[in-house]
């Protein structure tokens, strides 16, 4: 079975002596695939050749041979040679995968020097059709774009355009499709949840280690990363409040090429999202009371949120769990962001002004949250409004 990476190339073993590694180069004068086929004995030797060959390949890229290189090849390299320099870890991961999920699927086999402005205005049409976000669809123009860009500004000996077919594609509107409700689970299925939650083996033991940050985030209105990322130096319980200072991600590991290792870094930034998102959280009781159940669990470490060995918890082994609680509890899977939405909802319908839902949030401006909850607000607002006697 082959490994195939969206353009850049697959790897096959035939049989115990014989491996095969392939790469679409162009397309035939018929639009069919023109692929390069190399073998080896070993799939370390044939990925070998597919390495260099790429390598290789790419140097033309410089040259002023426009008519031959496709679209693929040329942002790749631009991506491995100037991008990798200019963003961070998870910007780079973004932007890598705009390219591979979004771009090349699409635009990929084209010449780069023949790429129309009609070409990716389809595109961006595409994906508003297909329901994309208008924040997803500007990702994908803004890439395409400063790769062009680049390109235009290259030294004439070695520029393979003199016109950049992406600056005057139009975007839609972003207001232009209605704001998509979001996902909170209900009182019943918090209820649900937290049975499972709760619930013990026969021994006595707690059959979900991290049921209690479910649990704090549900009550606090945490973001994963933010939960994930705490500390015991974080938490005052003697006035009751968690500091949020900390975020976690996960970035790709890569070799010295730029090339996906398939492994990841788990990597805690000091400094949140914003600056509005460093903030002071306080807890009720249930909150206090799940950080309590947290500490309880793991007698060392200075992680609030700790796997048996007393590291700390990565976000796909953390979601991985809710999913099994939320299955167990037969409801629709919403994701642990559902509890954030839950907890700004339930202020929400008890009346809490917007602006201070905002910062309990740690959004940076009130906007974002009223554009995230408008559907919640406006069905407050017209209950408010029911309640007034007619006159």
């Amino acid at each position: 079975m082959g490994r195939n990476d969206n353009g850049n190339g697959s790897i096959y073993k035939i049989s115990d002596n014989k491996w095969v590694a392939q790469i679409q180069i162009g397309k035939k004068p018929n639009g069919k695939p023109e692929i390069k086929q190399f073998s080896a004995k070993t799939e370390s030797e044939v990925k070998r050749k597919l390495k260099y060959f790429k390598k290789e390949r790419g140097k033309y890229i410089s040259g002023n041979t426009g008519n031959k290189t496709i679209l693929s090849d040329y942002i790749i390299n631009w991506l491995k040679t100037y991008k990798i320099k200019q963003l961070s870890s998870p910007s780079y991961d973004r932007l890598e995968s705009t390219i591979k999920n979004h771009i090349i699927p699409e635009l990929g086999n084209l010449q780069f020097g023949s790429v129309t402005q009609d070409d990716i205005q389809k595109l961006i049409n595409k994906k508003e059709k297909d329901g994309f976000s208008f924040s997803s669809i500007k990702k994908i123009y803004l890439a395409i774009n400063a790769c062009y860009k680049h390109a235009c500004q290259l030294p004439p000996s070695i520029r393979l355009i003199d016109y950049n077919p992406a600056a005057n594609v139009m975007l839609p509107r972003s207001n232009s499709s209605s704001k998509k409700e979001i996902r909170f689970y209900t009182e019943d299925e918090i209820k649900r949840i937290k049975e499972v939650i709760n619930s013990k083996y026969k021994n006595g033991n707690v059959r979900y280690p991290y049921g209690g940050a479910y649990i704090l985030i549900l009550n606090t209105g945490m973001r994963l990363g933010e939960a994930l990322a705490l500390t015991r130096s974080e938490i005052d319980l003697d006035s009751a409040k968690i500091y949020i200072n900390k975020n976690i991600i996960l970035i790709k590991d890569r070799d010295e090429d730029g090339e996906v290792t398939h492994k990841y870094n788990l990597e805690v930034k000091d400094g949140v999202k914003t600056y509005s998102s460093q903030r002071w959280i306080t807890l009720n009781d249930t909150a206090l009371e799940a950080i309590k159940n947290l500490r309880s669990y793991k007698a060392s470490g200075d992680f609030l949120i700790a796997n048996k060995y007393g590291n700390r918890v990565t976000p796909q082994a953390f979601e991985r769990q809710f999913e099994y609680i939320l299955k167990q509890a037969k409801v629709n899977n919403a994701g642990v962001h559902a509890l954030r939405h839950t907890f700004a909802t339930l202020l929400f319908k008890n009346g809490v002004d917007v602006k201070i839902v905002s910062k309990i949030l740690g959004h940076s401006s009130v906007k974002i949250t009223y554009d995230i909850y408008i559907h919640v607000i406006e069905e407050q607002e017209q209950n408010a409004v029911n309640l007034i006697p007619n006159i």
